[in-house]
């Protein structure tokens, strides 16, 4: 079996959760011209969460909200695959690690 890491980036989703309604603007691209309307719409988040659903480690703990392994189980996380670029760094960091580790030989 090898072992490898999944590389993820990971958000904190819980200023948006806790909102019930939200505000759009459209945006509409012509040639080169950007348009963005003037009135909102505004949208009911089907994503909403109560704010009593924040774990209290979260409160205390990670004020600034900074994805760590405990979001896992959490409501207001969210995550997608990290970019290439940011992929390549990670992996390029780990094999130097190993490297200058002489316990991971």
């Amino acid at each position: 079996m090898v072992w490898t890491h999944i590389i993820l980036e990971g958000y904190c989703m819980y200023p948006h959760c806790i909102q019930k309604k939200y505000k759009t603007y459209k945006v509409t691209f012509k040639k080169e011209k950007i348009k963005v309307s003037k009135t909102p719409e505004v949208k009911i988040n089907e994503s909403y969460i109560p704010k009593g659903w924040r774990p209290k480690w979260c409160l205390k703990n990670n004020k600034k909200r900074v994805p760590q392994y405990k979001c896992m189980d959490c409501p207001f996380f969210a995550c997608t695959n990290a970019d290439r670029k940011d992929y390549v760094l990670f992996d390029k960091a780990w094999r130097m690690q190993d490297s200058e580790d002489p316990t991971m030989r």
